[in-house]
C-alpha cells in the first residue's frame, strides 16, 4: 500500500477519516509541498495536488508522491578560467526546487521518475556548465576580493534557469 509522506500523526484526525472513507470512491490527498503521480491503465497520466483530488480507482492509481520542497547540494567548481586566464576554484551551496507542473507530458514523466542522485548529478553538471559560461566574464582579482559576487550569482542564476527550464 502506498503511504503518503505527509499522512502521519500530524495530519488532523478529520482529514485522516475523510481520506479513509473517500478512498474507495477515489478521494486522495497530498500535503502542501507534494504532488501525486497518477498512472492510468499502467501508463503515466498526470500530476495532482497539493490537497484533495479525485481519481477513477478502476483505471487510475497514485504510483508515488513527489516532494516540491527545496533541496540543496554542495558543488565544487575546479579550475574555471577567469577573464585574465587564471584558474579559480570555489565551492557553492546550490538550493533548488524542481516543479514538473506545466511541463509537456513527456518531460514531466521523465522528471518525476528521476532518483535524488540523478537529480543531483544533472544539477551538478548544469552548474558546472553555467559557471564555465559566467566566470570568464570576470577578472580573478575582482572575484577573489568578493567585489562581483552579486553579479556572478545573478548571471549564474540566469544560466542555470536557462538550462533547467526544460525540467521545471
Amino acid at each position: 500500500t502506498l503511504m503518503h509522506p505527509s499522512q502521519d500523526t500530524q495530519t488532523p484526525w478529520l482529514f485522516q477519516l475523510l481520506i479513509k472513507l473517500g478512498k474507495p470512491w477515489g478521494l486522495r490527498w497530498t500535503g502542501d509541498k507534494e504532488l501525486a503521480v497518477i498512472y492510468q491503465m499502467q501508463r503515466y497520466h498526470d500530476l495532482r495536488g497539493p490537497g484533495f483530488f479525485w481519481i477513477t480507482p478502476s483505471i487510475q492509481a497514485v504510483r508515488k508522491v513527489i516532494s516540491l520542497s527545496e533541496d540543496g547540494l554542495t558543488t565544487d567548481f575546479k579550475e574555471i578560467l577567469t577573464a585574465d586566464a587564471l584558474p579559480l576554484e570555489m565551492t557553492w551551496l546550490l538550493v533548488y526546487k524542481l516543479d514538473p507542473r506545466g511541463l509537456p507530458k513527456m518531460d514531466a514523466q521523465t522528471v518525476v521518475n528521476w532518483s535524488l542522485d540523478l537529480k543531483r548529478t544533472i544539477l551538478t553538471e548544469y552548474a558546472q556548465r553555467s559557471m564555465q559560461a559566467v566566470l570568464p566574464k570576470f577578472e580573478a582579482e575582482t572575484v577573489c576580493r568578493g567585489k562581483v559576487f552579486p553579479e556572478i550569482e545573478a548571471e549564474f542564476g540566469k544560466e542555470m534557469n536557462g538550462l533547467m527550464n526544460t525540467f521545471g
